[in-house]
């Protein structure tokens, strides 16, 4: 755990510096720990739980360390302000922001089509009791929550969702093909649109 407590605290810096969200990082951490925690109290195998608790404060310990790094920024912690000014700029109802607007079926049809698809299948996991369904649905709900308050946070539920299915899978060793396709998948499509940024739309 160490080697990944040092990654997660180093990816957040590196987060704090590139973009605002950054915050969202340890948020990501406590839902993961809650996640786990849930998973243990629900396992019925006595010897699963205790590993799933040490798992729960795990990721608390992940929670601190990514908060930690989010100030090592040009703007230290003035950078934990910047959503709510972002929020309160648009407050006047004379002003719109597209990708501040919550998602609608004809803006977002794909978004909502999956979402509907891993809810039943998240909610069936959890009655039966299958192994890391409740880290999946920690991820599922907090990407949900934020897809559904703006359309400007429905690529990362999209970012996720491989993590998300990994874990309704129930790989059971290492990271497993899902998220491995997943995560080439995003970091092939990320690199494009850098290189080549799209033109109009």
């Amino acid at each position: 755990p160490f080697g990944r407590l040092a990654a997660a605290g180093l990816l957040s810096g590196i987060w704090a510096n590139t973009h605002a969200s950054a915050p969202l990082g340890p948020v990501m951490a406590i839902a993961l720990a809650a996640g786990a925690g849930l998973d243990a109290v629900r396992s019925l195998a006595r010897e699963e739980r205790m590993p799933g608790l040490r798992g729960a404060r795990w990721c608390l310990v992940s929670a601190a360390v990514t908060a930690a790094a989010l100030p090592i920024n040009p703007y230290g912690f003035d950078l934990l302000a910047v959503p709510l000014r972002i929020v309160g700029a648009w407050s006047p109802v004379n002003l719109t922001n597209p990708e501040w607007l919550p998602p609608s079926l004809s803006s977002a049809p794909f978004f909502f089509a999956v979402a509907a698809a891993m809810i039943p299948l998240m909610l069936g996991r959890l009655l039966l009791r299958r192994a890391s369904a409740g880290r999946s649905a920690a991820l599922l709900a907090v990407t949900l929550i934020l897809g559904m308050s703006s359309i400007r946070h429905v690529g990362l539920f999209f970012a996720l969702l491989p993590a998300m299915l990994a874990g309704m899978i129930g790989v059971g060793r290492g990271v497993g093909w899902p998220l491995k396709a997943g995560a080439l998948a995003a970091m092939s499509v990320s690199a494009a649109m850098l290189l080549r940024p799209p033109h109009g739309f």
